[in-house]
């Protein structure tokens, strides 16, 4: 008896990066919009003004509900986009990277702890969201990092339908990262900077390059048309 198999098309994974890749973008913003409504913020460019940071747009009231409703969710898709990365490398016949997967997974569970315990008060509180954000920012980075590398050995090897314009904008969003994370560094230990609001001003940066930086990945994947492969039997999966 021969094994069927059926395939999702490409535009079903593409679809579903998209979604892993803008959605965080539009809550956030759209938290941000209802706390400017409800007037726990001001009105400002954040991007450029720095006036209030994430955490602080999505803590109270119904930006509160929303940023956490619409967030803690999403953590299963952020997990499945790194498991996705992992079986994309190694069907183009690379070696993968566990720390990538690993650090990945690591950043959606320190994800969760901060949009769980966003809106709490009390210093543990307050400790538990500091880390859980920080945490969450510096595995995902790792986890880009270590794919970008995992994808640049792949285009060293041989041509590929994305070497030519993945790799280079992937690594020019990491390292932009990189620069303001060590401003971030500099203004937390009291180097002469305007602290609260350049530190807010790069979180929010900082939050949306990462974003552009999946987005990037998830063109990648369109671009080597990803597709995930189960057969009929239930016994194997694949991606290809």
């Amino acid at each position: 008896m021969s094994n069927r198999s059926t395939s999702r098309p490409p535009a079903v994974l593409v679809g579903l990066g998209l979604f892993v890749a803008l959605w965080p973008i539009l809550i956030v913003h759209a938290a941000y919009s209802i706390s400017v409504v409800e007037d726990y913020v001001p009105l400002c460019n954040p991007y450029w003004d720095g006036c209030t940071s994430i955490s602080r747009a999505g803590r109270h009231g119904w930006a509160n509900h929303l940023f956490r409703g619409a967030l803690l969710p999403y953590t299963a898709l952020l997990g499945l986009y790194w498991w996705l990365n992992q079986r994309w490398l190694l069907a183009a016949g690379d070696r993968g990277s566990r720390w990538m997967l690993a650090s990945g997974l690591v950043g959606v569970l320190f994800m969760i702890l901060y949009v769980t315990f966003l809106g709490a008060e009390g210093p543990t509180y307050q400790l538990m969201r500091r880390y859980g954000i920080n945490v969450y920012f510096g595995c995902t980075y790792i986890a880009q990092v270590l794919l970008l590398g995992r994808l640049g050995a792949l285009a060293a090897a041989g041509p590929r339908s994305w070497s030519r314009w993945l790799v280079g904008p992937l690594l020019a969003l990491l390292l932009i990262v990189l620069a303001m994370g060590l401003l971030f560094v500099a203004a937390d230990y009291g180097l002469p900077l305007d602290g609260d609001r350049l530190q807010n001003t790069m979180e929010w940066t900082a939050a949306l390059l990462i974003q552009l930086s999946i987005l990037l990945v998830v063109l990648g994947w369109r671009a080597d048309r990803l597709r995930l492969s189960v057969a009929a039997t239930g016994a194997q999966e694949g991606l290809y």
